[in-house]
This record gives C-alpha cells, structure tokens and sequence, in this order.
C-alpha cells in the first residue's frame, strides 16, 4: 500500500498515482507535534505511533534521512515506545552501523520484552558482531515468545 498513500494527519490518504511527497511529511509531522503539549499517556502513544508508521512510509520509499527525521520524533513524543526505538535501529543497521543498531534493539526489548521482532534483531546484530552468548540467549527468548528464528 506504500505507493498510495499520502500522509495526512490524523491519518494517509489512499491517492493512487500520487507523486512522493516529503513536504507532506513534515506537514503532519508538524501537525502532530502541534498536539503533544496537550497530550495525555494515550494520546502521546498514538501520535507516536502515526509518526512511526510516517517513517515506515518514508523508508519504504526509500528517503533512509526522513524516516530517521521522523522515527526519531516519534520517540521524542513516547520515549519507551518500543516499535519506534526497534524501528530505528533497522534505519541505523540500514546504513552499515551494527553497533549503533544492536544498542537500539537492546532498548527496545528493555521496553518491550515480549516484542519478538526487536528480539530477532537483536539476535542478528549479535551474530554478526561475533557476540554468540547474546544472540544465543536473544534467540532462546524468540523461541519462548513463540517466534520463529532468523
């Protein structure tokens, strides 16, 4: 569905044949913010979220600098927020930075320890960066969420 929608806050618009548009992007990026001074556990939560899934956009459209832009403001709005600390790390993985992003994955499992997907990065970034007892015990607990390995 990336190809069709176009960012709109509260939400995407379905605009088949729509041109990327970053500016629109930084268009509800501002348009969210505008709401967090006001913004309530929950509130802050979801505005996170639309921010992330903004970013998830952006990089699947290949702007690697606004995904990280907007990922990053997803985590100023809900620190904890482990989709968006998981999220980043994949950016910064994205780049060559197996150090940078394993440091990311460990933050997010911290805050979510049953968010499998961050466990098996984790347990990747591990592996490759020659840490065997980490992504052994990163894949015991894949394993013990109910996942399945790399």
């Amino acid at each position: 569905l990336y190809p069709v929608l176009a960012p709109e806050f509260p939400a995407f618009a379905v605009r088949p044949g729509a041109a990327y548009d970053p500016a629109a992007a930084m268009g509800v990026l501002a348009a969210a913010l505008r709401h967090v001074p006001a913004s309530d556990r929950w509130v802050a939560s979801w505005l996170a979220g639309f921010l992330r899934t903004t970013g998830t956009w952006a990089a699947a459209r290949g702007d690697e600098p606004l995904a990280r832009h907007l990922t990053a403001e997803a985590l100023r709005v809900s620190p904890d927020d482990a989709r968006s600390l998981h999220n980043l790390g994949v950016l910064v993985r994205a780049t060559g930075d197996e150090s940078g992003a394993i440091r990311w994955f460990r933050l997010a499992v911290a805050a979510d320890p049953g968010y499998v997907r961050a466990w098996g990065a984790l347990e990747r970034s591990a592996q490759a960066l020659g840490r065997p007892e980490e992504a052994a015990a990163a894949r015991e607990r894949v394993q013990a969420l109910g996942g399945t390995g790399p």
